[in-house]
């Protein structure tokens, strides 16, 4: 177990705020919160970036204290790290640290992360080393070389993140026709090979669906609200609610993507009705919130929204289903649904003439897009285009998920 720890909290305004603390003084860490609060909250970088910067300070100091270094008396002295502690340092950062247990640096039982996350981690500790010369030693006349060169030496050893390096050799993100068979055939709510028990069983299922259909991802459906759904236009609406206060989630789900209007097809909106008026009628009970997705059973939080703990856990089960890659998740419910879309896309081409793909793309999945004046004056048409897909793709996952 580490000797430092995160703890999540909410504000009385709403606000999410995360802290780091020494778990044998439980006194919170100064420096490091300081540097959380001014340039990472202060930088309005949303609470889950606020987490992940918690963790990645945790992990050096974790470090720090294996190696019996004071950070803050070597800043003093302009010693730094050597190059030696610094290599250490980055060997650490690449390894996964999610089990409780300590393991020495040189033991080397643990799994690397994967290359993007040991450069945040990486990135992250020399903004927070920069930031902490820069507080400690603004008043004293010192060498600036000295602190650029220590942090210029971290940068330079930032592994490459080669996006695009084997965009063409790696394994797809989407699910081929045999895993969703599997996928959708297993998870029937009626279905033997149910991994769930049949309290959970219509929530399950329709998360699901609702993640392959609308092609959202999981902070927007845990986010999705009674009052969202509108039955009459047949949308659900996609709505950013940052540090809601009537959200009691302490880590609140969040909507990274713009606000929009996602069609709904009928079979959709009857399984929804269904598991409204059945599952979650009869857990709710007397917690008096819309959230459309809530935990159900006999624990103490029956009722309750659906945390992303539990979303993740669902999915850890989910796992387990025959033909289903290793790493699957819920995520590559999005990444299929952008698959199915390109090709919805080409059939609508030939019927409808040359159309913008990347523009309806965006619309749908809530991305910021990069546009001229001349497509504002296009909005409505673009508008109808996106729902005449949308309706076609769910149409004909409609029959696909009935074959199952």
């Amino acid at each position: 177990m580490s000797d430092f720890y995160v703890k999540n909290f909410i504000f009385e305004d709403g606000e999410r705020y995360c802290l780091l603390f020494n778990r044998e003084t439980d006194i919170p860490m100064y420096y490091e919160n300081m540097y959380i609060t001014v340039e990472v909250r202060n930088r309005t970088h949303s609470v889950k970036t606020m987490e992940a910067v918690s963790r990645t300070l945790l992990l050096f100091k974790q470090f720090l204290k294996l190696k019996d270094i004071n950070i803050i008396e070597r800043v003093m002295g302009l010693e730094f790290l050597t190059i030696y502690e610094i290599d250490e340092l980055l060997y650490y950062l690449g390894l996964n640290h999610t089990s409780k247990k300590i393991v020495k640096i040189t033991h080397g039982r643990r799994q690397p992360v994967s290359v993007k996350t040991k450069y945040n981690r990486i990135n992250w500790i020399s903004r927070y080393l920069n930031w902490l010369s820069e507080y400690l030693l603004h008043n004293k006349k010192v060498d600036v070389k000295k602190i650029n060169d220590f942090i210029r030496t971290i940068n330079s050893k930032k592994p490459k993140l080669g996006y695009y390096d084997d965009y063409y050799t790696s394994e797809p993100k989407s699910l081929d026709e045999n895993q969703k068979k599997h996928l959708f055939s297993a998870i029937n709510a009626s279905s033997l090979q149910n991994p769930f028990s049949k309290t959970v069983r219509i929530r399950n299922e329709l998360i699901v669906i609702m993640l392959y259909m609308l092609g959202v991802r999981a902070g927007e459906l845990l986010n999705i609200r009674l009052r969202d759904i509108d039955l009459e236009n047949r949308t659900i609406k996609i709505v950013r609610r940052h540090d809601d206060l009537t959200d009691n989630r302490i880590k609140q789900p969040l909507v990274k993507t713009l606000n929009r209007n996602i069609y709904m097809s009928d079979w959709l909106e009857s399984k929804i009705y269904f598991y409204v008026q059945g599952e979650r009628q009869k857990y709710i009970k007397k917690n008096k919130h819309d959230f459309l997705f809530i935990t159900q059973g006999n624990s103490i939080n029956s009722g309750l929204p659906l945390t992303i703990a539990a979303y993740e856990k669902l999915f850890e089960r989910i796992k387990g289903i025959d033909s289903l890659p290793k790493d699957f998740s819920g995520h590559k419910l999005r990444h299929t649904w952008n698959y199915e879309f390109s090709k919805e896309v080409r059939n609508a081409t030939i019927e409808y003439g040359n159309i913008n793909e990347e523009l309806i793309r965006s619309y749908i999945m809530g991305w910021v897009p990069n546009t001229n004046i001349s497509k504002v004056y296009n909005q409505r048409f673009m508008k109808e285009i996106c729902g005449q897909i949308q309706k076609a793709i769910q149409n004909r996952m409609y029959k696909t998920l009935e074959g199952f």
